[in-house]
């Protein structure tokens, strides 16, 4: 929960911040949704942020441009199982990684398993989008996963005194 709580704030999760603030597109499975409610619900239950802060940060959610992905037909779930149990992935982490390969999008996780399962499936990594951007190729889009997802922005000066910038964009 990058964007959420501070500690776990990596460069990856600031630069996806920051192009959710520019109002680039962010495309996620339909299943993020729930995962967001429930890491967040975790999150208050654990003590980490108050409720009050899991409201705004789903307010604040809800002014970025993501791009909820239709669940998969009840004909998708063989090809997603089987991608799962190729690389011993969750039905979830299965979704991200199935989402991500249609698509032909970078991965953003934070979550070991998935990243060997996306370089297994030669899926693009967000960390290879921050070396080729080193190099002057950019890309303004990526598949986020909710391990990725909720970052600091408890922390970004836009959150303590612009937060008319992020609604804005």
């Amino acid at each position: 929960m990058p964007w959420c709580c501070e500690d776990e704030t990596t460069p990856a999760s600031e630069e996806t911040l920051d192009w959710a603030i520019r109002g680039c597109e962010l495309p996620v499975p339909s299943l993020w949704l729930w995962e967001i409610m429930n890491v967040l619900s975790v999150t208050v239950k654990r003590q980490r942020i108050t409720a009050e802060r899991a409201k705004d940060f789903l307010i604040q959610l809800g002014t970025f441009n993501f791009q909820i992905d239709p669940p998969p037909s009840v004909k998708d779930l063989p090809r997603l199982q089987l991608l799962a149990e190729s690389h011993k992935l969750t039905a979830y982490d299965a979704a991200y990684l199935g989402l991500a390969m249609r698509l032909s999008l970078p991965l953003a996780t934070g979550d070991g398993d998935l990243r060997k399962a996306a370089a297994a499936e030669s899926v693009e990594l967000l960390a290879q989008q921050a070396q080729l951007a080193a190099l002057g190729v950019r890309r303004r889009k990526c598949l986020l996963s909710t391990r990725f997802t909720v970052g600091n922005l408890w922390g970004l000066p836009a959150w303590k005194g612009y937060s008319g910038l992020l609604q804005g964009l």
